[in-house]
C-alpha cells in the first residue's frame, strides 16, 4: 500500500519521513520524563531496529488507514457497559459464562484511561525517566474477590466458532496476550489488586449470512486468558539500554519493513550506478559530422572568453570554437574540423 500524508482538508502535503515533535524523538541518556506506549513496547518486541529508528532517530513510518469498523464495534460496547457501570449491573453477556458477581468498575479516571492517544493506564518505570503507558478498552470488578478484571475487546470475521484453546494458540494473536499483560502490569503497579483471570471479549462477524440487509451479525464469545507480566520489567530494562545505546540494533531477519527498506536501497541504487554510466557513456562517446562523417568535433563555447592562457591554448588547438555571446534556440553545438560544419543544437 503506497501512502500520501494529507493535512486536515484531505489536500496532499509534502511528506518528510521524520517525526516533527520533539516530545516523540528521544536522546540517548536525557534525564526527561519520556513515554513509550503499549503499541511502541510492542514494537520494540517486533524489531528493536524499526523501533530505534522511530524513537531515537524520529523516522516516521507510512500512516496506515483506520480500523472504523473494528473502533465502531469498541465504541458501541463500551456505551453498553456504560450504561452497566452506572447502574451496577452485570452486562447481559455475564451469566452465559457463570459471572453474575461482576460489574463494570466504576473509577473517575475510566475515560482517561480507556483514552490511548492522551492518557491510558501510566505508571513510571522504576529508577528511570520512562513513563509506561497503554489504553485499556475496560475494566471490570469481581465483587467476591474485590479484584479488577483487565478486558480487551476484539473484532473479526472468521468462518470458525471461537474457542479458548484455538484463539489463544492462534500465531496472530500472540500480541494480544502481550497486551493484557502489559496492561495488568500497570494496573498492578498503580497498586491495583488485579484478578488473575483476564478477558477478550470476541465479537465474530457471521460470515454464513445469505446477504448483508444493511446489518451484519456478531457471536460474542468471551475468551478467559491468564495474564502473565513476570516477564515485563526485564524487557523494559532491555528497552531502556537500547534506547540509551548509540548503536543502531540488528535486524530482525522476519522484518518486512527493514526487508524492504533493505531492498528498495538496493534497487535505487543499481537504477542511479546505471543511469550514471549511460550519463558518462554519453559524455564521451564520439560524434560524427553528419556532412561529411568526421569525427574531428569540437563544441562550440558561448559567452565571452576569458582569455586566460588555458582557454587561448584549447581555441589554436582546435579544442574549442569560440561562438560569440548572441545564444538563441537555433545556436548550434558543435563544428566539424574537416569540412567546418556547424550542427547540433544547445540544451
Amino acid at each position: 500500500m503506497i501512502s500520501l500524508k494529507r493535512n486536515n482538508k484531505g489536500e496532499p502535503v509534502p511528506a518528510t519521513g521524520l517525526r516533527t515533535r520533539a516530545s516523540s524523538i528521544y536522546t540517548p541518556n536525557q534525564t526527561d520524563p519520556f513515554k513509550i506506549s503499549r503499541s511502541k513496547f510492542n514494537d520494540f518486541l517486533t524489531c528493536k531496529r524499526c523501533f530505534y529508528l522511530d524513537r531515537v532517530k524520529g523516522l516516521a513510518s507510512p500512516s496506515m488507514p483506520g480500523w472504523t469498523l473494528n473502533e465502531t464495534t469498541d465504541l458501541l460496547l463500551k456505551k453498553e457497559f456504560d450504561v452497566c457501570r452506572e447502574n451496577q449491573a452485570p452486562h447481559r453477556i455475564f451469566s452465559r459464562f457463570g459471572l453474575d458477581h461482576v460489574v463494570p468498575f466504576q473509577h473517575e479516571d475510566m475515560d482517561k484511561w480507556r483514552n490511548s492517544l492522551h492518557h491510558g493506564l501510566k505508571i513510571q518505570f522504576k529508577d528511570s525517566n520512562i513513563i509506561l503507558q497503554g489504553g485499556v478498552d475496560d475494566i471490570w470488578l469481581d465483587k467476591n474477590t474485590s479484584k479488577l478484571i483487565v478486558v480487551d475487546y476484539k473484532s473479526q470475521a472468521n468462518s470458525h466458532q471461537v474457542n479458548t484453546e484455538d484463539y489463544l494458540a492462534n500465531v496472530f494473536h500472540q500480541g494480544y496476550k502481550v497486551q493484557m499483560d502489559f496492561y495488568s502490569y500497570l494496573l498492578t503497579e498503580m497498586d491495583f489488586e488485579v484478578s488473575p483471570t483476564s478477558y477478550f471479549y470476541v465479537c465474530n462477524a457471521d460470515r454464513s449470512a445469505n446477504s448483508f440487509d444493511s446489518k451484519m451479525n456478531f457471536y460474542e464469545t468471551l475468551v478467559p486468558y491468564e495474564w502473565d507480566s513476570s516477564w515485563i520489567e526485564e524487557k523494559v530494562i532491555e528497552m531502556i539500554d537500547l534506547l540509551n545505546s548509540e548503536e543502531l540494533p540488528e535486524i530482525n531477519s522476519s522484518c518486512e519493513n527493514c526487508a524492504y527498506a533493505h531492498q528498495r536501497t538496493i534497487k535505487e541504487n543499481a537504477v542511479l550506478e546505471t543511469t550514471t554510466e549511460k550519463d558518462e557513456q554519453k559524455s564521451t562517446r564520439k560524434r560524427n559530422c553528419p556532412k561529411c562523417g568526421s569525427d574531428k568535433v569540437i563544441p562550440i563555447v558561448y559567452g565571452d572568453i576569458d582569455g586566460s592562457p588555458e582557454v587561448m591554448q584549447q581555441i589554436k588547438n582546435e579544442e574549442i570554437e569560440p561562438g560569440g555571446c548572441c545564444v538563441d534556440e537555433e545556436s548550434p553545438k558543435w563544428k566539424c574540423r574537416d569540412c567546418n560544419e556547424s550542427f547540433g543544437k544547445i540544451d
